[in-house]
């Protein structure tokens, strides 16, 4: 194990405790390219970045993106943090099971523009309602929010760290997958 390694890793496993994932593709790349574990850290700033987006959109965008993506980690790392932002479980459960009813009428709006927009498709009208609600600040977060993430799961997938169909569980306290 390098130094730069074996500096990293008490950071890495505070990072699992915090999310309760593993994280053992950060390792790896850590541990044979740090310029790309540095590189990599960078992309989170723009995969966090909310400043007017409520943090009910922002979660809804976030875990519809990972549903597409398919990584059963990733999503359950969504589920982690939107409950610790205060995402009601609820909430969260509704978007897992695609339970729309259950949204409120804007979070169905990002909802189905985050996935419309995923699987190459456009609908100009959904998209103007979004920044007549939200702003083009918000709608820049927005966008932000279901494509930055991508670059995680793809990572995983590549690497041979993916997981998927794994279950997930949605609580107060956060439980692991």
């Amino acid at each position: 194990m390098s130094i730069l390694t074996a500096l990293v890793e008490p950071k890495i496993k505070k990072m699992e405790a915090q999310f309760g994932v593993p994280m053992d593709e950060a390792r790896y790349v850590a541990r044979h390219s740090f310029g790309a574990f540095r590189a990599l850290g960078k992309t989170q700033d723009s995969a966090n970045y909310r400043h007017v987006l409520p943090k009910e959109a922002y979660h809804v965008a976030r875990l519809v993106a990972d549903q597409i993506e398919d990584c059963g980690t990733c999503l359950q790392l969504v589920v982690n943090v939107a409950l610790k932002d205060g995402v009601a479980p609820e909430l969260l459960q509704a978007v897992l099971d695609g339970e729309l009813g259950n949204l409120p009428l804007e979070l169905v709006d990002v909802y189905h523009f985050t996935n419309r927009i995923l699987n190459r498709e456009d609908d100009p009208d959904l998209r103007e309602r979004l920044i007549a609600r939200y702003g083009e600040e918000g709608f820049i977060e927005l966008a932000l929010a279901f494509s930055a993430p991508r670059i995680y799961p793809t990572l995983k997938r590549a690497l041979g760290f993916a997981v998927s169909c794994s279950r997930f569980h949605v609580s107060a306290a956060g439980a692991k997958a």
